[in-house]
């Protein structure tokens, strides 16, 4: 059963954006049978890929976390602290945010190895020409995949180059972060859910204004009744290791005038 964060990103996409499911189009037998995408935008100019961080997804960070937790280091605490909380009080922290990164960026890596296949697959259906490829990781409820772990494990993952200097994600062109299991301090010291962006290659100032992403960052912001100044926004790849403290927050509701509750 889709989440919160999931059905809301549908109705966006459909209600606000005007984006075609894919699966809902007719399609030939070899259309139908293919691993594609989820949504057309623009004309088909835009192909978007939604993947939702689920604890089915993120076991193997689990798995380190607990055989952490089984070593006589592991400090003592009352409460919930955030992985940035408890790596600082371990006296191996640096080696425990290690492991934990590491076993993120499997996770992180296999969603957008996934999402450029689909998205490939997509165009070679659909004889599209060179479409802009996005996928989109929503985080609804997983706080142990905190926000600048989240944003380099994908910065990563997108901008990796393969021996003869090509990408080895050619389809996919961007990666927005969506999470409402944190909060990261705004501008104006306010917390706010993150959202993140990260290019697959550097962008300049006036690049980075008329991207799609931009775009669907301020849509998604109206969409939800938020200021964008309090949405956390993440524009470029130098911003991800300034990210603001965050700590776990409860899943966002939403009524029916799409007005977040906490």
């Amino acid at each position: 059963m889709p989440g919160c964060l999931e059905t809301t990103m549908d109705e966006f996409l459909r209600l606000r954006l005007g984006a075609e499911p894919i699966d809902n189009l007719p399609m030939t037998t070899e259309q139908r049978q293919g691993r594609k995408a989820d949504y057309f935008l623009d004309e088909r100019r835009i192909v978007i890929e939604v993947k939702l961080l689920t604890d089915s997804r993120i076991d193997s960070v689990r798995e380190t976390m607990d055989s952490w937790r089984r070593e006589p280091d592991w400090p003592l605490f009352r409460g919930e602290l955030s992985v940035a909380e408890i790596a600082a009080m371990h006296p191996r922290g640096p080696e425990l945010h290690r492991a934990l990164f590491v076993a993120a960026s499997k996770v992180i890596g296999r969603c957008a190895r996934n999402a450029n296949e689909q998205i490939g697959e997509t165009v070679r259906v659909f004889r599209l020409g060179a479409p802009q490829g996005v996928l989109l990781l929503l985080n609804e409820s997983v706080d142990i995949l905190e926000p600048g772990m989240l944003g380099t494990a994908a910065m990563n993952a997108i901008r990796a180059m393969k021996a003869d200097g090509t990408r080895e994600l050619a389809h996919l062109d961007g990666v927005i972060i969506i999470s409402w299991a944190h909060e990261v301090r705004s501008p104006n010291g306010e917390l706010a859910s993150p959202v993140i962006w990260i290019a697959s290659e550097d962008l300049t100032a006036g690049e980075r204004e008329g991207a799609f992403e931009t775009y669907f960052i301020r849509e998604w912001s109206d969409f939800l009744r938020l200021p964008l100044h309090d949405g956390g926004l993440i524009e470029s790849p130098d911003q991800v290791n300034a990210i603001g403290a965050h700590t776990p927050r409860p899943p966002i509701v939403l009524d029916g005038d799409r007005l977040p509750l906490t």
